[in-house]
């Protein structure tokens, strides 16, 4: 029979492979390579004890497996028994136990095989929420524990037929009501052989992808797909994503990975992480294709993320945007390999139904960006119809329908669910408009969020927040909108309020958030009063009105006043309480002083949030890797009490003296002034009755000047290792050497400031306790610090840590000792060496020319 026809023939081309198969990426230090005929024997002996638990053929099992390799050795093990394999999220939360519950409902002959811990968290589940005791009594019933699971003897695979249901994807979004994709041998194996001819997949390849294997990106697109294209996968760990983003790329980079797949959520929270200025050291010449599917793709996400990451050759044409459903199996419509990324400005006003796109230049006004997703695959066709189904014209905005061999043919047990037409075309329900023959995603289902990389429905949001003593039933409406932007949708519900106090609402709103987060591991943007909840004649909930309402700003009025009343709030809150009561919204638990944020279920993504809380509401610069430094309420209490993060003028630079090539072994050098040029030097600072030290410091300015081109440089300048402060100089004020001697004398010598970081230069004074605090320079720039012992001393390791460029005198006797410490992972040593050479030459030309120097 053709390969290409039932799921199992894939091992029958793989099970003696030993050098391919899956490498799980558990820890950033922990792999585990499983061979393709290692992962067919396991799942041939986990199909033993599936039988000797009694599950048989045509019954379902719903796998609540966390473990990547143990979830794709029993899903393997149900293709080679015609077992009907359901996987769903673990149930982690109650929205997620709640959903398993639904599923479970909804199957015919069904096993549950989880963990022992998972079982008990739907008895508590139970316990708690009695309506659904039933079920999780049923489940008991069935429970395979997979601690029990022996694969000590193999059983004989069941020959399935192209039409047997291979698995159930149920859709990802509503919990309250999930309704299961029917996926065939059929459906799957012309999918995937479809995406591989399209994009001309090698056996030779190596990809890598972070998602879920309960998601079809994750298990369709990435796994199905190179077992049967007999590619090299590596299968990272979701939350070790969520943890380290750059560990994504740095796995891709090791491993010489050639495609990477990931929603735009991935692209987007990887770049909040990755820093410009960083020489990660990476080659991703291989990298050719960049999957970029599942969700709203911003084009300007797609196209920061090539920019940024071209230094390490990644190329221009990697990023492969696609579109895709689980009712189409996973792939609809892909971009073909090597072209450009490609993208449609439209005008806003014209994207209802039936009407033709307007096309507009990039940046006019009222213009969105829209991502070309490609044309559709082999095995799948598409149409833009209105409401009833009619076909219309390219350029008009219209509903995806989709038909083919990979196309569901209908929802478990619900056959009456589909929206399909007599000539079998199925409505997506999402919408878009054809251009040259390639397909223009505008939006997903009306009623869908997509918050963080999550498929969220307004119900099921709006269900949750019915649950919060002050909010009344049906009188709640969810809904994501973009606003002026489209990297992402913000999440926002809106409150039937009758009050006039908004004072209270704003608790009321504080309170559901919470609420919200703790139940679904959701963040709402904004809570909103509203006077009505807009409804149909048959009170349906008309969400897009007052997302209407929200793009168009008729909100921003209540918004402010919100913001307003919590920034008094927050006003007589010390520091401890405002990041006790910030933690206990963001996390939805208290949160002791001394708790860990890691361990208490702060996150990334969390910390992310907290950091632009802090930013927002109380003035606090307190950046994501400030978190991780002081990672306890008291240890950011004391940062934030101290002024939390130090921005310091810096000082441009020429790219050639910026390293890319890694650290250097030498990154110091040092020199001396010998008697006579001491002595030269000190008669000229005494003859304009200063310092030797400001003669030196002045050259040191003078040398900068002429290195950046700047006009005004700013350096730091320490006297002791106990305090350190700005200095700026304008040379627009400097017409000779003396005067610049005299400026920098004076202002040195001035009284010491408050110590601020307003960046002004001239009054701010740190104390070396604050070196934690100071963020580091941007691209191109450095941080130059100039450093005098008169007891010979020195402190270069301190200082460092933080400083890019170090000049440290150091006095002995009639001798002065000229130290040059600098970063030598962000500098080149020998434009360093240059540098100090010539800042050497310019004090012996000060010394033999000093009634002619003029700067």
């Amino acid at each position: 029979m053709d390969k290409h026809r039932l799921m199992h023939h894939i091992f029958a081309a793989n099970r003696e492979m030993v050098d391919r198969g899956i490498t799980f990426i558990n820890e950033a230090d922990e792999e585990e390579f499983v061979s393709y005929r290692q992962l067919y024997e396991r799942s041939l002996c986990l199909l033993h004890d599936l039988r000797h638990y009694g599950v048989q053929a045509g019954h379902e099992l719903l796998l609540q497996i966390q473990d990547n390799r143990l979830f794709l050795e029993v899903f393997w093990a149900c293709i080679l028994g015609r077992i009907i394999a359901v996987p769903v999220t673990v149930a982690t939360n109650d929205e997620t136990k709640l959903k398993v519950c639904k599923v479970w409902g909804k199957l015919s002959n069904p096993h549950f095989m989880g963990s022992e811990a998972t079982m008990k968290g739907m008895t508590s589940f139970a316990e708690e929420s009695q309506k659904f005791a039933p079920s999780v009594d049923a489940i008991k019933g069935r429970f395979i524990d997979i601690a029990s699971l022996k694969g000590e003897s193999s059983a004989d695979l069941m020959e399935a037929e192209p039409d047997d249901i291979a698995f159930i994807q149920f859709s990802s979004g509503s919990t309250g009501d999930p309704k299961g994709v029917v996926l065939t041998h059929s459906n799957v194996m012309a999918n995937v052989a479809a995406m591989q001819k399209i994009w001309h997949i090698d056996a030779g390849e190596r990809v890598l992808s972070w998602m879920p294997l309960t998601h079809d990106m994750g298990l369709i697109a990435m796994h199905l797909l190179h077992a049967y294209t007999q590619s090299s996968q590596f299968i990272m760990r979701t939350k070790l994503f969520i943890l380290n983003p750059l560990l994504w790329i740095e796995k891709a980079n090791k491993h010489r990975v050639n495609r990477l797949y990931s929603p735009n959520f991935g692209y987007k929270y990887f770049l909040a992480f990755y820093d410009q200025e960083h020489d990660y050291g990476w080659d991703l010449s291989g990298l050719s294709c960049l999957c970029n599917g599942a969700e709203p793709i911003s084009t300007e996400i797609s196209e920061r993320f090539m920019e940024q990451l071209a230094k390490y050759n990644l190329p221009q044409t990697a990023m492969r945007p696609a579109y895709g459903l689980a009712e189409g199996t996973v792939g609809v419509c892909f971009t073909p390999q090597n072209e450009p990324f490609k993208y449609v400005a439209v005008d806003r006003r014209f994207l209802r139904i039936g009407e033709t796109v307007r096309l507009l230049k990039r940046g006019e006004p009222g213009s969105l960006l829209y991502v070309d997703v490609g044309g559709p695959i082999e095995s799948c066709e598409i149409m833009i119809a209105d409401e009833q189904g009619s076909p219309l014209p390219m350029s008009t905005v219209g509903y995806i329908f989709i038909k083919g061999p990979s196309v569901t043919r209908g929802y478990y047990n619900e056959p009456e669910a589909a929206e399909r037409q007599a000539d079998e075309w199925l409505n997506t329900a999402d919408i878009g408009f054809m251009q040259n023959g390639r397909l223009i995603v505008v939006g997903r289902a009306k009623d869908i969020l997509f918050v963080n990389g999550q498929n969220v429905f307004s119900h099921d949001i709006e269900r949750v927040a019915e649950e919060v003593d002050g909010v009344e039933l049906w009188n709640v409406a969810a809904c994501g909108t973009g606003g002026t932007t489209k990297d992402t949708e913000e999440a926002c519900l809106f409150l039937l309020y009758r009050g006039k106090n908004l004072e209270a609402f704003c608790e009321l709103a504080s309170r559901v958030k919470q609420h919200i987060h703790r139940k679904m591991g959701l963040f709402i943007d904004h809570v909103i009063p509203v006077k009505s909840i807009p409804k149909t004649t048959s009170g349906k909930i008309q969400r897009y009105k007052l997302g209407e309402q929200y793009a168009s700003g008729q909100f921003d009025f209540i918004i402010h006043d919100m913001e307003s009343i919590k920034s008094k709030q927050a006003a007589f809150e010390n520091t401890e309480q405002m990041l006790l009561r910030l933690c206990q919204d963001l996390l939805g638990r208290e949160l002791g002083i001394h708790d860990h944020f890691n361990e208490s279920g702060g996150n990334s993504l969390i910390l992310t949030q907290l950091s632009d809380e802090l930013e927002k509401w109380h003035g606090c610069s307190v950046s994501v890797p400030d978190l991780y430094k002081y990672p306890t309420i008291a240890k950011l209490t004391a940062f934030i009490d101290r002024g939390g993060s130090l921005s310091l003028p810096s000082v441009s630079m020429d790219e050639a003296y910026f390293n890319k090539e890694g650290s250097q072994v030498v990154s110091a050098f040092e020199a001396e002034l010998d008697n006579e040029t001491c002595r030269v030097l000190q008669a000229i600072a005494d003859e304009a009755r200063t310092d030797l030290k400001h003669i030196l410091l002045s050259g040191f300015l003078y040398l900068l000047k002429l290195a950046s081109g700047e006009e005004t440089i700013h350096v730091q300048v320490a006297a002791d290792e106990n305090q350190f402060r700005s200095l700026t100089i304008d040379f627009a004020e400097v017409d000779s050497f003396e005067r610049l001697i005299e400026l920098a004398a004076t202002k040195l010598e001035a009284r010491n400031g408050n110590g601020d970081d307003n960046g002004d230069g001239d009054e701010s004074v740190y104390a070396a306790k604050d070196l934690d605090r100071i963020q580091q320079s941007e691209e191109l720039r450095i941080l130059p610090l100039f450093v005098i012992h008169a007891d010979g001393s020195s402190t270069q390791g301190q200082w460092l840590e933080v400083f890019d460029l170090v000049i440290e005198l150091a006095e002995y006797d009639e001798q002065v000792e000229v130290l040059c410490g600098f970063n030598s992972r962000k500098l080149k040593e020998h434009k360093i060496k240059e540098l100090f050479t010539q800042y050497m030459l310019l004090l012996a030309d000060i010394v033999e020319n000093s009634d002619k120097v003029s700067v």
